[in-house]
């Protein structure tokens, strides 16, 4: 994936951002919007920011599906800011916080998809696959969770995740968010064989993370449970509008969606572990970034051996040809015509781009005295 692709995503979440705060009605379901583009921005600052990332294509493939849902909420939050009569205001209200809470849920689904994809690229990478020792932390804790531990925390998700697929064949209502439950579930199963035996696993925090996370199954099975209606076995009989364990249809479809968002907030602190223990994490830039640096680093470069040539002697004429040499230091390990090429392409450079307005000395002396050159 191209990093001006990546750029594009990323000010689609600005720009929703920005228009959330500027809404004519629909304000707290545009504040849930932005609340979502936020936690979107922090995994593609992951990305952006990591070239094994930048290059995996299942990555970068859930980048561009995430940007697709991102274009059309920025859509949808615009219908907001225009203003309507009272009348239109009433009519429009409804029918546009249920698109939005719809999008809402798919960004949350794509961001998702997005945090799997990059645990499974960090995953398979040569690092991990070798089991090579992570970057050194600055302080480290042994670990408080022997393997075995470790192992029943698979064990117990593998198998609420695999309680959770049976009831699906089962639930009468609610059955987008039990659908998207179940996929969650399934994509994390999948995934935990992959941690075992890299040493991650034997982070105190990934122990953490994993009991986190099968109390949020724990959670989600009840609910995909509540969502089969009538079951004698496992939850009282329903009243009236109520659903499982006397909840209500819309209280049950909250705690949804509800568990939907903890099972994002686990897997991203997951994510954040397994970034950690990433190789290299090394830093894909902009071409217009690697451009400034490279001026940064040759900026200083510039002033140095400027400052060198001048300190032992040197002669340069206006038009930054050197003429004369003498008393180098014998540590300025550089041949004469090396030197020549860079005084000359630095003063060019430096009086082009007026990089040292504010420091003349080095182009013109300074305080320190010099001959003339000799003339041409």
């Amino acid at each position: 994936m191209d990093i001006a692709t990546l750029r594009l995503i990323i000010d689609a979440v600005l720009a929703i951002e920005k228009a959330s705060d500027n809404v004519e009605q629909n304000g707290k379901d545009c504040e849930s919007i932005k609340g979502r583009a936020e936690k979107v921005l922090k995994n593609l600052s992951r990305v952006e920011s990591n070239k094994q990332l930048m290059e995996d294509s299942v990555v970068s493939s859930a980048v561009v599906e995430l940007g697709k849902i991102l274009d059309e909420a920025q859509e949808l939050v615009k219908k907001c800011q225009v203003k309507r009569n009272i009348i239109c205001v009433y009519w429009t209200a409804g029918k546009l916080s249920r698109k939005l809470s719809r999008m809402n849920q798919s960004i949350s689904d794509r961001n998702s998809d997005l945090m799997h994809a990059i645990m499974c690229a960090i995953m398979c990478s040569p690092t991990q696959r070798g089991h090579h020792p992570p970057v050194p932390e600055p302080v480290r804790v042994p670990s408080s969770a022997p393997d075995g531990e470790m192992n029943n925390h698979h064990k117990q998700i593998a198998d609420i995740a695999d309680q959770i697929k049976a009831r699906m064949k089962m639930v009468r209502k609610n059955r987008e968010e039990c659908f998207e439950i179940d996929k969650r579930a399934g994509k994390v199963t999948a995934l935990l064989p992959r941690l075992e035996n890299t040493d991650m696993m034997k982070d105190p925090e990934m122990s953490a993370d994993l009991e986190k996370l099968v109390e949020t199954f724990q959670h989600a099975y009840e609910l995909v449970t509540a969502c089969q209606g009538r079951n004698f076995l496992m939850i009282r009989p329903a009243q009236g509008c109520q659903g499982g364990n006397g909840r209500t249809d819309g209280e049950l479809s909250k705690e949804l969606h509800q568990v939907l968002d903890q099972m994002v907030l686990d897997l991203d602190d997951m994510t954040e572990i397994s970034i950690r223990y990433a190789k290299g994490n090394r830093e894909a830039t902009t071409p217009a970034v690697r451009f400034t640096a490279t001026l940064m680093v040759g900026h200083f470069v510039v002033k140095l051996k400027l400052a060198r040539q001048r300190s032992k002697g040197m002669i340069v004429q206006s038009m930054g040809h050197l003429k004369e040499i003498s008393h180098l230091d014998a540590s300025f390990k550089a041949e004469p015509e090396e030197i020549e090429a860079v005084a000359s392409e630095s003063i060019s450079l430096t009086s082009s781009s007026n990089l040292l307005p504010d420091e003349p000395s080095l182009l013109q002396g300074g305080t320190t005295t010099e001959g003339p050159g000799p003339s041409s």
